[in-house]
């Protein structure tokens, strides 16, 4: 019955194609959005570090 009921949503969805791009688009998006936000954190954490270990290199 799960299998049967997520066919019917994917068709559902399938039958009308606007609706269906605009939530893969905006599921992509925040995807990318939190990865890259991510990827900023990571960064920053790293370019942290690097002063801390070196002083010298004061680079923004």
């Amino acid at each position: 019955m799960g299998v049967l009921s997520w066919r019917i949503e994917v068709d559902y969805f399938l039958g009308f194609p606007i609706r269906f791009g605009y939530r893969i688009s905006l599921f992509t998006t925040f995807t990318d959005f939190s990865s890259c936000f991510g990827f900023y954190l990571f960064a920053r954490q790293r370019k942290s570090i690097t002063k801390a270990n070196h002083p010298d290199v004061v680079n923004d």
